[in-house]
Formats: C-alpha cells, sequence, structure tokens
C-alpha cells in the first residue's frame, strides 16, 4: 500500500516532501503522545481506610495463614477429585450435558497441578484436555487454571503429554 501510494505521489519533489512531512508529524505526534502517556500520574486513589486503634488490654488476634484459614492445598488426588466434582456440578447447574471423567492429576509444588480428563458429550466421542492449574486458597473459586488444551491420548498426565507434538 506504501509502494502504490509513493508511486502516485512521487510523480514530483512536492509530493516526497508532503509525503515525509505528513510521515513524520504523524510519528512526532506518536513520540509526544506516549511520552505524556508514560509520564501521567497514576490516578488518584483513596487512603485505605485504617482499622481503629485496639486497648493495650485486649488479647491480640493472630494472623492467619492462607493454610489455617482456608485449608491446605489438596494432594493431587484430592485436586483431580475437586476439577470433576466442581466441573461437573457447574455444568449440571448451568443445563449443560458435557461432564468430566476420568482425571490423573500430578502435583509440581504445594498448590500447583497438571491433570489429563476426559471430556464426556452424550453422543460424541470422548476427547482427551490437560490443564495447568493453581489451587486458589484466597478467591472465590477452588482453582485456577493457567493452561489448557487437548491431546491425543488420556490415562495419565504422562501419556497425555506425550501424545502432544
Amino acid at each position: 500500500m506504501v509502494t502504490k501510494t509513493l508511486a502516485r505521489v512521487g510523480q514530483s519533489p512536492v509530493g516526497f516532501l508532503m509525503f515525509g512531512a505528513v510521515t513524520g508529524l504523524v510519528a512526532l505526534g506518536s513520540y509526544l503522545g506516549g511520552n505524556r502517556l508514560a509520564h501521567a500520574a497514576p490516578p488518584a486513589r483513596e487512603p485505605a481506610a485504617r482499622p481503629a486503634p485496639r486497648a493495650l488490654s485486649s488479647p491480640r488476634q493472630p494472623v492467619l495463614t492462607p493454610e489455617q484459614e482456608f485449608g491446605p492445598a489438596p494432594t493431587a488426588a484430592g485436586f483431580a477429585e475437586v476439577l470433576v466434582s466442581t466441573s461437573n456440578a457447574f455444568g449440571h447447574d448451568h443445563g449443560s450435558s458435557t461432564r468430566l471423567t476420568h482425571a490423573h492429576c500430578v502435583q509440581a509444588s504445594r498448590g500447583h497441578y497438571m491433570c489429563a480428563y476426559l471430556v464426556e458429550r452424550p453422543g460424541r466421542p470422548s476427547e482427551c484436555h490437560l490443564i495447568q492449574a493453581h489451587w486458589a486458597e484466597e478467591q472465590a473459586s477452588s482453582f485456577t487454571v493457567v493452561l489448557g488444551g487437548r491431546a491425543r491420548r488420556c490415562g495419565s498426565v504422562r501419556e497425555a503429554v506425550r501424545s502432544l507434538d
């Protein structure tokens, strides 16, 4: 497109000058606009409300860790159970006939999982899916899926990963 424009404009030296001037102005405007946005002050926030000071005689309440407040992250088998049960309950509540079955999960570190499972839909062949997820202790959902996709074979996480291209 630029070459066609240059061919039309390039018939005279004035055309080249006009094209260069417009291009330069666009570049300068982009630079100055971006520079202004980069140096803009962040939006003002209201200061967080401070809790009322406690009386010196009141006992201090211990600060709970996420594990103390929400329970420990489950084992790999426990996560597989949570994955299947919560997903199927969500599907049931929303009128979907799709179900997850045969989940196999491994735990890389506390709260970090990789799982292979079958997705079954009535009248269709089962599909193998592979996800990477982490336990969401402090959030409304039980877990957060980080990566997901389909695999050619299921049975175990190792088998599903090896079937990827």
